[in-house]
């Protein structure tokens, strides 16, 4: 998690002590009443800001006067957020007839919250003192607002689901890996949403994940440095679960990867999504009834000879042995190749390699 701070331009939305709307962002007058309402100016954030830590005004140039000279006076800064409401920190009083310069108000310090608008007011009392803000110019000076950036990455084999927060100002991210200390590359651009999943990782490799705001497209707004978990049966059984057994989002390649292990945790009519199709999971030595569906086995030619499935179609059973020498599929004492067909009853049979 790291932070950054955004300079917010100054925009003059205050109320004087009449009821009206000030013009004028560099010279505006207001004062506290009676009935404890606060005159000062305003700015709520057309969306609000999410995550923020602190507020800082101290970059607004120019003074806070009190033009009144028999009354000192206190000025307030406020943040109004989602989770606390109305959050105030008061400023040293001004003397009577006195000013202070707005760049030594505090900053206001939040946990993370969600900024609705910020203020600064005057004293909420009855003939209490007039403030003036002279020299801030609307639409040229700045205040900072600061806010925790999260980026994380949930790790598989062959996949890394990554989610960020929202960044004050920004409207779109872009997000960049970096494998084993190569090249960077951008795997999505623009996007306004706050999450992406990267596929066909390779196993064991370390990946740095940039975040890039279209506020800064040179220097990434915050980075991550992961690895993709290794190809064992407890990490492919957690992508199988990521990906409700659905492996068709993933290549071939990473597809060969993981295609070893389903037989450790898949079981006979398991439903399992493939680039070519839907397909039911059959077990060594098991029986299924066939349906309209392909059928997955875990025939392989690492895994020793002898490998049989028996297939109920159409009201027939055949029983399919593996040759691993041949790469073939026996059927009533005939053996068939990769693409080649048999018949069981009025039933065709086709084996195919995944």
């Amino acid at each position: 998690m790291t932070s950054i701070t955004t300079p917010y331009i100054y925009t003059e939305n205050g109320v004087d002590s009449s009821g009206t709307t000030a013009a004028d962002g560099g010279n505006f007058t207001f004062y506290g009443n009676a009935g404890g309402a606060q005159r000062g100016w305003f700015i709520t954030f057309p969306t609000p800001i999410p995550n923020v830590t602190e507020v800082d005004f101290s970059t607004l140039s120019g003074t806070a006067n009190n033009t009144t000279s028999s009354f000192s006076g206190t000025m307030r800064l406020r943040a109004t957020t989602v989770e606390s409401g109305d959050v105030t920190i008061t400023t040293s009083n001004i003397p009577a007839n006195g000013s202070i310069n707005i760049s030594t108000f505090p900053a206001i310090t939040l946990s993370s919250e969600t900024l609705t608008g910020v203020s600064i007011l005057g004293r909420a009392q009855s003939n209490g003192a007039n403030f003036s803000t002279p020299s801030i110019t609307e639409g040229v000076d700045t205040y900072n607002i600061t806010t925790t950036i999260t980026l994380e990455a949930t790790m598989f084999t062959h996949l890394a689901d990554l989610t960020w927060s929202a960044i004050g100002g920004a409207t779109s991210y872009t997000v960049t890996q970096t494998e084993d200390a190569g090249s960077e590359e951008t795997i999505v651009s623009e996007t306004t949403d706050l999450s992406f999943t990267s596929l066909n990782l390779n196993p064991g490799s370390s990946y740095v994940f940039n975040l890039y705001t279209d506020l800064d497209l040179v220097t990434p707004a915050t980075s991550i440095t992961e690895s993709a978990l290794v190809v064992d049966t407890a990490n492919v059984t957690a992508l199988a679960v990521r990906l409700s057994n659905d492996f068709s989002i993933l290549s071939e390649s990473s597809y060969d990867e993981v295609d070893s292990q389903l037989r450790n945790f898949l079981m006979t009519g398991d439903e399992v999504i493939l680039s070519s199709g839907n397909a039911v999971f059959v077990e060594d030595s098991d029986t299924i009834v066939h349906s309209d569906t392909d059928i997955l086995t875990p025939f392989e030619s690492t895994a020793g000879s002898g490998q049989t499935i028996t297939v109920t179609v159409g009201g027939e059973s055949a029983v399919l042995t593996y040759n691993e020498s041949l790469n073939e599929v026996t059927y009533d004492g005939t053996a068939y190749g990769i693409g080649e067909s048999f018949a069981v009853g009025t039933s065709k049979v086709t084996i195919s390699e995944i």
